[in-house]
This record gives structure tokens, C-alpha cells and sequence, in this order.
């Protein structure tokens, strides 16, 4: 109930009591806890963020992850669209699947380098994303990674990146996007990568097509998901 929500709060330091509290008694201590702490500072310790921990925190506006959280879970903090930052430690290596859907209100992105595992759609449908910085450690950007991000303008590559391939759909939508910095490394993308990005500049379609030249800009295919089909699991 609501009073035991409420006194239960206090407790509420770390995210593995939070997350043992929402097991219990379902999302609305884990609702409330945002609406009193909207700029989570995660606590020292925290190793993982668990799938689903966040999810639909609408009140968090900003999120700090400590040094040595290693692992971002599937959903963690999907639909939490007030949520303008997230800081990524140098201790990330891997995000899960879906792990910031909807995050509408995400500006920007650093991805720390020693993060080499970005899974599918997981920044899918970020509307207000507009500026990606990738690590050179990423290897893949997997299937609708970013999927949906109609006001991403610009992904910034290190020279000499580990980056290889481009999967299905991995900027599907991305109508405002103009600039990717492709290191030679990408040896491979997919068809349909950038379809939708239809104000790519034309050294970043050359260096592309020059890759696949059977890719696509224009159009947005109509699956069966709707605009922005994204698979549920990775094609490498």
C-alpha cells in the first residue's frame, strides 16, 4: 500500500534494496522512490543495474552510475522520459536490450571506452537524442540500436575503432541525421541500416555505398511492428 511505500522510503539507499522492494510490491515504490529522488546518484558498490529496475521512471530527470557498474539490464531504464542524462562509468562494458527505449528526453550519450557490447534497441525510439559519442572498443552497432531517433544528428567514431558492422535497421528513422564518422574498420552494413535517413551528407552515403551499395536512404519500410520493426535479437 501507499503508507507502507511511504515509510519503507527511508531505507531506501541502495539499488539492490530498491529492487528486492519493487519484487515485493510492485512498481509503486519504485515510482515513488523517483518522484523524491529525481537526480539519482547511484551508491558506491553497485555492480550491476538489473533488468527492468527503472522501468517507466518518469520522474528521474538524471542518473549517475558509479565506477564499477559493468552491466546495464534489459529495460533498465526504458520509458523514463523525463530522463534528460545518463553517465556511463569507464567501468561499462556491456548494455542490454531495450536498456533506454524511450528515453525521450536523452540529449546526448557518451559510451565510455571498455564498452564493447551495445545490444539491440537500446536506445530505440529516443526522440530527442541528437548527439552519440561511440567508444573505439564497440565492435557492432547491433540490430535498431537507434532506431527511431528522428532529432539524432551527428554519432562521433574514433579513428582506429574496433567498429566492424552496421546491423539491420540500426538507424532506422533517423531523419535529422547527417554525420557519422565511419572509420575503415566497417567492412560490413546492412542494406537497411540508414533507410529513413534521408539527410545523410553525401561523403557519409559514398563511404556507405562504398560498403554496400545496395544501401537505402529513403522511405521507412511498414512491418509488422509498425514504422520502426525492430527484431528482438541480434544479427551477428
Amino acid at each position: 500500500c501507499l503508507l507502507a511505500a511511504e515509510a519503507a522510503l527511508p531505507a531506501v539507499r541502495r539499488v539492490a534494496t530498491l529492487e528486492r522492494l519493487s519484487r515485493r510490491a510492485g512498481r509503486q515504490i519504485t515510482d515513488l522512490f523517483c518522484e523524491r529522488q529525481p537526480h539519482l546518484v547511484v551508491p558506491d558498490g553497485v555492480t550491476e543495474i538489473r533488468p527492468g529496475a527503472f522501468l517507466g521512471c518518469k520522474a528521474l530527470v538524471s542518473v549517475v552510475l558509479p565506477s564499477g557498474v559493468r552491466s546495464v539490464g534489459t529495460d533498465a531504464f526504458a520509458g523514463c522520459t523525463g530522463m534528460m542524462s545518463i553517465t556511463l562509468p569507464a567501468s561499462m562494458r556491456s548494455i542490454a536490450s531495450g536498456a533506454f527505449h524511450g528515453c525521450d528526453s536523452l540529449r546526448s550519450v557518451v559510451l565510455p571506452d571498455g564498452c564493447a557490447q551495445v545490444d539491440t534497441r537500446a536506445f530505440w525510439m529516443c526522440t530527442g537524442l541528437a548527439e552519440v559519442t561511440v567508444p573505439g572498443t564497440l565492435e557492432v552497432i547491433d540490430t535498431g540500436t537507434f532506431s527511431g531517433c528522428r532529432a539524432l544528428e551527428r554519432v562521433r567514431v574514433p579513428a582506429g575503432a574496433a567498429l566492424w558492422a552496421i546491423g539491420p535497421h540500426a538507424f532506422l528513422g533517423c531523419r535529422a541525421l547527417r554525420v557519422v564518422d565511419l572509420p575503415d574498420t566497417v567492412t560490413d552494413i546492412f542494406p537497411n541500416a540508414f533507410e529513413g535517413c534521408a539527410h545523410l551528407d553525401e561523403e557519409c552515403r559514398a563511404r556507405v555505398r562504398r560498403t554496400n551499395p545496395n544501401a537505402v536512404f529513403a522511405g521507412i519500410y511498414q512491418g509488422p511492428w509498425g514504422p520502426f520493426p525492430v527484431p528482438s535479437s541480434s544479427w551477428v
